[in-house]
């Protein structure tokens, strides 16, 4: 991944793994009782690259996908504008700025929260 703003470029490798959801397993009886879930595979891939000095303007990403080959699967270009994220809440103070991508049926989208 290429990541391009105010002529400055940064380039991010990340692995692919698969993506996982939980499936809850039920809850026991009681004051003291808990509850469980397991992961379970959702047939999707997920990954995070980071991108050092991230502004919150906008970007240009350049995504390409690769298979065990090497060889190029997918390649796109989009603009987008990174945002703040609040990992902690609203009145924990703000972290880095992210983008969520989201790559199916041949092209790259922006996940929207």
């Amino acid at each position: 991944m290429k990541t391009c703003w105010n002529g400055v470029c940064r380039t991010a490798r990340t692995e692919l793994r698969d993506s996982t959801t939980a499936v809850p397993q039920g809850c026991a009886d009681g004051p003291d009782g808990a509850c469980a879930a397991t992961a379970s595979p959702t047939g999707a891939k997920n990954g995070f690259a980071d991108v050092n000095d991230l502004p919150e303007s906008p970007v240009q990403v350049t995504l390409t996908l690769r298979d065990a080959q090497g060889e190029s699967v997918l390649k796109q270009q989009i603009t987008t504008t990174p945002q703040a994220v609040y990992a902690n809440g609203p009145h924990c103070g703000k972290g880095g700025p992210q983008v969520s991508l989201v790559a199916a049926n041949g092209r790259v989208t922006v996940a929207r929260p």
